[in-house]
């Protein structure tokens, strides 16, 4: 289980890594189950 600085350090990672900004409305907990989840929020992300 993740804590609120898991969180943000995992959101700050995939920001940087992947030269994106993910917008706080993405910030739901439905977004970050699964890998799989996290993977098309990245996608999306990365579409704008």
């Amino acid at each position: 289980m993740m804590d609120s600085l898991d969180f943000l350090n995992l959101v700050a990672f995939l920001e940087e890594r992947y030269g994106i900004k993910i917008d706080s409305d993405a910030l739901t907990p439905e977004n970050f189950e699964t890998p799989t989840t996290i993977v098309a929020l990245v996608e999306r992300s990365t579409e704008t």
